[in-house]
């Protein structure tokens, strides 16, 4: 949650808020807020989504909404749609036919997992909830503030996939998607440099608003940096601090910085000239669509090939475009204030629990105060050891054999050679075709787990005997099926939950206030 008070104008950011779209009221009442900019989940769906979404990502939807609370799902899905009722998985149809309403203008993107039928009847405009709007890639809206600051708010929603960018699902408009799962496309980016262009004020504070955040993904900090934004808000995989940050601070140099975009670059444009002849040949008869593609292939385009080709708008980004990566709703909160051209900031999370290391009565206190600290330390290590166990065991989702399957590495120990995949959403068998024949029999095992922030992509970690045999299959792995790939850093092998670290700094030549 982040609160930004510009002049008297106090604009609150939230992110998945998963339906419970009257705690925005109760959200705008607290922080005496006048606007409210959402991203991640909001809860686009109506009373007849339950029969329009598949089992799997209904039962994915129903352990998130805030209003419900199973003891246990059921197992056979048609006694779940029964439990269910008509309005469970969002509040939305209670805000459709008047019984409910916001009192303040709420701007919001989508996230991955939403109904694609109830965003196309928005972007129609046969779905009208007043003071709710839609940031997408036809319409950006400015927030004015009594000092003539203006904000200007772009967005996109849902999961950037990057074998989905050309696939457009069931939308009936420019809104990718199917079945309540919702992606970006190649012609929603296209479409929306074009809108961000026809919009350019340089007076204005520009905000790019998204779901994934533009610091993990290169073509989307492409984007913001062709945007020209001054900030990006985006949702986080619900970590319990909100992270504040710029790419100086978390690259330790440009040359770094750069292979975000670099690799990004790469896998896009291998993807690119694979489906270019026939998507040139289904577009023949729609210039206007092939000329907005074309728009977003040019902006990629001009990505850097390497470090030595990066551009002075590049070098200003690494140090002068922030990034706040929101915390859920009901968890944290983030204050920002813009007086006098200055702007403050105030962090405020739940936090991490510690509260274990005091309830650890296996500690006794040693005469000798060298004997004391070792004690100490062992029993900290052997707890630590226990709960990433633990940790792993709850958030690893591991493919099981009959036979043959190799066991998963032990917590502490280096992670065993192996390749990281992106895309791994058709399972191991398919996995495993992306690498070359004389590979497949090389492979020990495959473990596969699904993105916090985007439920229905799936990544992989594809272990092998030697670093050797990983780099050999590495040069020959199929990057247009597998998305992207690269070699495991030998590290100690990490609980699958990740904390989130808040950086803040100097924006340029300004001074960021930081509390």
């Amino acid at each position: 949650m982040t609160i930004i008070s510009a002049h008297g104008t106090r604009i609150l950011c939230v992110a998945d808020i998963r339906g419970d779209i009257s705690s925005l009221n109760a959200l705008a009442h607290k922080y005496n807020a006048s606007h409210i900019v959402h991203t991640g989940s909001f809860g686009f769906f109506d009373s007849g989504s339950i029969t329009r979404i598949p089992d799997t990502t209904l039962r994915n939807v129903v352990q998130h909404v805030p209003s419900l609370a199973f003891d246990a799902l059921p197992d056979d899905p048609a006694q779940l749609r029964a439990k269910l009722p008509k309005h469970a998985l969002s509040e939305l149809p209670l805000f459709l036919g008047g019984t409910k309403r916001l009192n303040v203008p709420v701007y919001t993107t989508y996230g991955a997992v939403e109904d694609i039928f109830v965003l196309d009847r928005f972007r129609s405009r046969d779905y009208i909830v007043p003071n709710l709007h839609l940031i997408n890639e036809l319409a950006s809206f400015t927030i004015e503030t009594s000092s003539g600051y203006k904000l200007r708010l772009f967005g996109l929603g849902g999961a950037l996939i990057l074998n989905k960018l050309f696939d457009t699902g069931d939308g009936r408009t420019t809104i990718a998607g199917t079945h309540g799962v919702v992606w970006t496309s190649l012609l929603q980016i296209g479409q929306l440099i074009t809108t961000a262009r026809k919009a350019y004020d340089p007076t204005e504070i520009r905000v790019f608003v998204t779901h994934p955040s533009p610091a993990r993904e290169g073509l989307l900090a492409q984007l913001a940096l062709v945007l020209h934004a001054d900030y990006t808000i985006s949702s986080s995989p619900h970590f319990l601090n909100t992270a504040s940050f710029n790419s100086y601070s978390a690259f330790p140099d440009e040359a770094s910085y750069s292979q975000l975009f670099i690799v990004s670059r790469h896998s896009f444009f291998a993807l690119w000239e694979t489906v270019k002849p026939q998507l040139l040949q289904v577009l023949a008869n729609y210039p206007k669509q092939l000329q907005v593609i074309q728009t977003a292939v040019d902006v990629f385009e001009a990505m850097p090939k390497n470090p030595d080709s990066v551009t002075n708008q590049f070098s200003e980004s690494f140090k002068n475009l922030w990034h706040f990566n929101l915390t859920d709703a009901n968890t944290g909160a983030l204050v920002l204030t813009i007086q006098n051209g200055r702007v403050a900031s105030e962090a405020f999370s739940e936090g991490f629990d510690f509260h274990y290391r005091l309830n650890n009565k296996a500690l006794q206190v040693p005469t000798a105060p060298t004997a004391h600290f070792k004690q100490q330390d062992k029993q900290k290590q052997e707890h630590q050891q226990q709960q990433n166990q633990q940790q792993y065991q709850k958030n690893l989702s591991v493919p099981t054999e009959p036979s043959g399957h190799a066991r998963k590495p032990s917590i502490g120990n280096r992670e065993p050679p192996g390749i990281w995949i992106s895309n791994a959403k058709d399972g191991e068998a398919a996995v495993k075709q992306y690498f070359a024949a004389e590979d497949r029999p090389l492979i020990k095992s495959v473990f596969i787990k699904e993105v916090s922030a985007a439920p229905e992509r799936q990544y992989a970690k594809v272990y092998f005997g030697s670093a050797q045999e990983a780099a050999a299959a590495l040069a020959r792995i199929d990057l247009q099926a597998a998305g992207k790939a690269a070699l495991i850093r030998e590290s100690s092998t990490r609980p699958a939950s990740s904390l989130s670290h808040g950086r803040s700094g100097p924006r340029g030549g300004q001074r960021s206030k930081t509390r």
